[in-house]
Formats: C-alpha cells, structure tokens, sequence
C-alpha cells in the first residue's frame, strides 16, 4: 500500500530521524472489569521527511513494548504503528510558518493480562485518516517545533465484547488474525485519537532533538477503551546534503 504511494512520489527523503522514547501510559480496559493499567512504556522509531516545493512528505513508523500494573496484576503491552504518512502544504499570509495537510496512521495495540484474563488477548487497532499540522519557530539559535495529528476517521478492530471462557485464542497466529480482524469505520462519536508534541533543538542544524508528547486514543462503544500517555524522546536527525 506504502510503497506505490512513494514510489509514484518519485521522492527521495532528505532528512532522516531515529528515536528513542519513554512514555508513561495509562489504559483503562471496560471489558477487563473496567480496571485502569499504569506503567511505562520504550520506544524505537524511523522516520523521514523531505520538502519540495511548498509540499512536505513525511514518513515514519514506531515499535514499542512495556509493563503496566493495576493493584499489582501485571499487563503486557504491545504497541506497533507501521504507517504514520503525512503530506503537508505550506501555509501563507497569516499562516505563514504553519504546514498542514492530510495523514494517515495505523496503530496496533495489544495487551494480555495474565493474572486477570489468562485465557485472552486485548486489542484496538485503527487506521486513522486525519489531519497533521507542523510550525518551527526559530527562537534565537534554538529552534522549536510543534506537530499535531487529530484523526477524523478511523477504521477500528476491537475485541467481542463477550467471549467464551472455554475457547482460548492465545498465540502468535490468533494475534496476527485478531489485529486485522472485522475493521470497520468509526467518526468521533465511536472512536478519536489525538496527538501533540513539542521538539526543541539547540541549533536548526543540531544532529539531536528533544521532545515531548501528549496522546490520546479512545473506543466509545463497548468494549470501550482509553488510553492516554505523555512521552519523552531522543531524536537523532540525519541530513542528506547531496540530495536536492
């Protein structure tokens, strides 16, 4: 799906980010007895941006894994976004600075509690069409950055909300299968996520860049869901100079 997109593009990236994340995640589960799970969570992440004229395309993608706890109960978290796509177009007049413009992201998040639900897995997945804002705003010789992504339409896979308690569905295939499994459209009134974040560098040209990120991912029909979790990153930059 990615790769025609690029190549039809015709686009060679100019800058590339790897990065290093630790987030504090909350998750509140209705159908594992409405319990709210607290804990950390790593990340690694690639992404690539290139500018050409007046038009910014952007392509990343993130893996992340942690341990949350509620009343001591442990819970496995997964969290995969293969897709985090976003062509943005350059503002002008009293949106000058401001670049803004279609995206696209597919998240996958999975969990298992073994104390609670041993026989079961947990998931929300969505792909989500949104929109994506980006402003730098040059402060002396630092440099600021904020991006904005708030989905208007998701596609979304939830778990049932009643299973049997004699058919277990463990393992990497059901995994594989339930991710992907019955997805099917939802506006603001069924599902919405959201995400800020805020970068500084020390120089427009430093190598590194430190951020910080709020988000946010609800489900509001049962099962219902919600997630929220602020997270700092490393951002190591990578410039192309002989590219155009």
């Amino acid at each position: 799906m990615l790769s025609p997109l690029l190549l039809l593009c015709n686009i060679t990236f100019a800058q590339k980010t790897s990065s290093l994340s630790m987030g504090s995640r909350q998750v509140k589960e209705s159908a594992n007895y409405g319990l709210v799970y607290t804990g950390p969570m790593l990340y690694y992440g690639l992404a690539w941006e290139r500018n050409v004229q007046g038009k910014q395309l952007n392509y990343g993608f993130d893996l992340g894994t942690g341990v949350l706890f509620s009343r001591g109960a442990p819970a496995l978290n997964f969290s995969i976004k293969p897709i985090d796509l976003a062509l943005r177009y350059e503002g002008s007049g009293i949106l000058s600075g401001l670049w803004i413009g279609p995206a696209l992201r597919g998240t996958y998040e999975y969990a298992l509690y073994p104390e609670m639900q041993a026989g079961f897995d947990y998931w929300f997945t969505r792909l989500s069409l949104g929109i994506s804002t980006l402003y730098d705003q040059d402060l002396s010789s630092e440099r600021l950055r904020c991006k904005g992504f708030i989905s208007l339409l998701d596609m979304v896979s939830r778990q049932p909300a009643e299973r049997g308690p004699h058919f277990y569905d463990l393992g990497p295939g059901h995994a594989l299968k339930h991710l992907n499994s019955g997805l099917t459209p939802g506006f603001w009134s069924r599902s919405f996520s959201a995400e800020f974040q805020l970068a500084w560098r020390r120089r427009p040209d430093s190598r590194c860049t430190l951020a910080y990120a709020l988000s946010y991912a609800g489900y509001y029909e049962e099962p219902r869901y919600a997630l929220l979790q602020h997270t700092l990153r490393l951002m190591f930059n990578k410039h192309d100079d002989a590219k155009p």
